[in-house]
């Protein structure tokens, strides 16, 4: 008798395990890619939003030590004297459109100066303030805050603040810091455990820092203004549920104190 073919092979069982153990290692892969991804999404919003406060941080500090120039002593007698007859009452040449009057004032999250600060030989009207940031959803009266910024050519018989261009500029956001008076923070987030905490909570050490902080000379006049920006990313890492955070700092002199 002839044996018959015997043929080997997996079984329907075997296939199945091997189709089940593929599956697995599969959702595995891209499980961690995916996590990979995230994190690194997470790590770019952080990176973007240091480089937008730096950006900020460095602007306001130009501006600042761009405040008071041009002012009234760059200006022979006959010129300041044109100044005072066409312009204003008296001697107050910082009212006129070509004196800068420097640092024309500052809080805990507002600044208010004046000064060529495009360079262009045109004196300028500076403001900088906290706004809602709208990355966050945040309400009014809360942070995380935008600082904006708003520059228009200086008219003569105005000071800085006394108008407003009709657009501000969206200089850097994720801002927690508002002063000594802080405005509450707005959000949340989910730790490890499973807890949910507050961006109020997790970040209160740092609210009551000024964005803007003046120093003063001997004299009692304005000499110096530091900008404070502590700033977290938009999203929070989906491992740990902290947010990408950063303290940034800079002092900048005035050209001319008040």
């Amino acid at each position: 008798m002839k044996r018959g073919n015997r043929q080997s092979g997996f079984s329907l069982i075997e296939m199945i395990i091997v189709v089940a153990l593929l599956l697995v290692v599969t959702a595995i892969v891209f499980g961690n890619i995916n996590s990979v991804r995230l994190r690194a999404s997470v790590q770019k919003g952080g990176v973007e939003s240091l480089q937008d406060a730096r950006g900020a941080m460095e602007l306001a500090a130009r501006d600042v030590r761009n405040a008071g120039f041009p002012n009234q002593k760059m200006y022979a007698p006959q010129v300041l004297a044109t100044m005072a007859t066409n312009y204003v009452n008296g001697s107050l040449y910082y009212m006129s459109k070509r004196v800068a009057f420097g640092i024309v004032s500052v809080t805990d999250n507002t600044l208010l100066l004046e000064g060529d600060v495009n360079g262009d030989g045109q004196v300028e009207q500076v403001a900088y303030r906290l706004q809602p940031d709208p990355a966050f959803n945040t309400p009014n009266g809360q942070c995380p805050c935008v600082l904006q910024r708003n520059v228009m050519a200086k008219t003569s018989g105005t000071t800085a603040g006394s108008s407003y261009a009709a657009n501000w500029d969206n200089m850097a956001g994720g801002i927690v810091n508002s002063g000594a008076s802080p405005m509450s923070l707005y959000g949340s987030t989910v730790d490890t455990s499973g807890q949910t905490k507050t961006l109020d909570t997790m970040f209160s050490a740092y609210k009551s820092t000024p964005v803007f902080k003046v120093s003063y000379d001997a004299g009692g006049m304005v000499s110096a203004v530091t900008i404070n920006l502590d700033v977290i990313g938009q999203t929070p890492d989906p491992q740990n549920g902290m947010y990408p955070f950063a303290t940034l700092s800079a002092t900048a002199r005035t050209y001319q104190p008040q």
